[in-house]
């Protein structure tokens, strides 16, 4: 229970002032990578998520999960199948939209699908930076919530970022930053790149 109220808390699943939904992301992110945490470790990726400054390197990513579970990329009728054997030659791209619902490998219309590797996902696209965004949903707990906030606004709301958009994004931005801040100042983290925040 704990677990789910610190949950919401950090994806600001209630209604709040803005500045209240970014402070416990950093002060989260901050005391669980203090070595004095006592906790789980696992609690460290709840702020984080996966971002990418280029497209290939997102679609290398998940093309690389593809290959490890030998997925058989299909159309929408489950024909024109193709095993992924090599990262060279898949053409897995989880961000083509579902045209069945039964297609849950490809993205629904707030960007959320199963990977090759049976875990859920959701992505986006951040044109502030133009930086692409990936959360798994049982391990970056609150930026996927913070996402799907987001994303949902963008689509149903369609909003071109004059009504919200950029508020829902700025707390995405936050909590994957959070992450990788702390995280990089961890003896011996790499500090460079910006690939593979809250993943590994």
């Amino acid at each position: 229970m704990s677990d789910s109220t610190l949950n919401d808390f950090l994806g600001a699943a209630f209604a709040t002032f803005s500045y209240t939904q970014l402070g416990p992301l950093a002060v989260f992110a901050e005391a669980t990578h203090d070595p004095a945490f006592g906790g789980n470790l696992l609690y460290q990726t709840w702020v984080g998520g996966w971002t990418f400054d280029r497209e290939q390197d997102f679609l290398t990513f998940m093309r690389d999960i593809a290959v490890q579970y030998n997925y058989n990329d299909c159309d929408e009728n489950g024909l024109n199948c193709t095993f992924c054997t090599d990262v060279n030659t898949c053409t897995y791209d989880p961000r083509t939209r579902q045209q069945k619902p039964t297609q849950i490998n490809q993205s629904d219309y707030v960007n959320r699908f199963v990977g090759p590797d049976g875990k859920s996902y959701i992505w986006g696209w951040l044109p502030s930076r133009n930086q692409w965004v990936l959360a798994e949903k049982d391990r970056n707990t609150s930026t996927y919530v913070l996402m799907f906030n987001w994303l949902t606004d963008i689509v149903y709301g369609q909003d071109t970022g004059e009504n919200g958009a950029l508020g829902l994004e700025y707390p995405v931005r936050f909590s994957v930053d959070s992450f990788q801040y702390f995280d990089d100042m961890l003896p011996g983290a790499n500090n460079g790149g910006s690939t593979g925040t809250g993943g590994n």
